[in-house]
């Protein structure tokens, strides 16, 4: 009878139990384990990482909430009367101004847009950020394609005033040096 791995694990927990050491999988009171080399204070507080986080960053994260959840017509709120979009499912297509931008939105994107994901949010200061992520969407011909996109976002008065799709972080980041038009 041969059970290697079990055995070595059942050996393995007859011997700490004998020797007195004890675990919450047996519902047993032990003192946490830590590495030599650290200590509680090592690890940052949640509270300090919500003090690192900049606003760019916090406004980036709500508009790709709202985007996860499908709810298209609340990011009207959160477009600035200046806004340049520049579209990724429809490329050359640069929309100006919040009316032009809100309906595209609501009916190109409820309608094309499959999936919009971000993984990276990389904020360059309080009003720019690069945002990596993945976007999956349904062309003219009812295909599902699926393409990693890089996006440059810029917020004025906590609204979005920019909306740029590039290739690579450095040219999101290029995008979001120049002034806006």
């Amino acid at each position: 009878m041969s059970a290697y791995p079990r055995r070595r694990f059942r050996n393995a927990t007859h011997e700490a139990a004998r020797l007195g050491i004890r675990c919450a999988r047996f519902r047993c009171a032990c003192p946490p384990l830590l590495d030599a080399g650290r200590d509680e204070s090592d690890t940052p507080r949640i509270t300090d990482r919500a003090a690192e986080i900049t606003a760019s960053e916090r406004l980036a994260r709500r508009w790709w909430a709202i985007v996860a959840e499908r709810a298209f017509d609340q990011l009207a709120e959160l477009v600035h009367d200046e806004v340049v979009l520049v579209s990724k499912i429809r490329p050359g297509l640069a929309l100006e101004g919040k009316p032009e931008v809100v309906q595209h939105i609501q009916e190109e994107l409820a309608d094309k847009l499959y999936e919009a994901t971000a993984s990276t949010f990389l904020p360059i200061d309080e009003d720019r950020i690069v945002v990596e992520g993945r976007v999956r969407w349904i062309d003219d011909e009812r295909v599902i394609r699926d393409d990693p996109v890089t996006w440059a976002m810029e917020f004025r008065d906590e609204l979005l005033v920019r909306f740029v799709p590039a290739r690579t972080q450095v040219e999101a980041e290029t995008i979001l040096g120049t002034p806006p038009p």
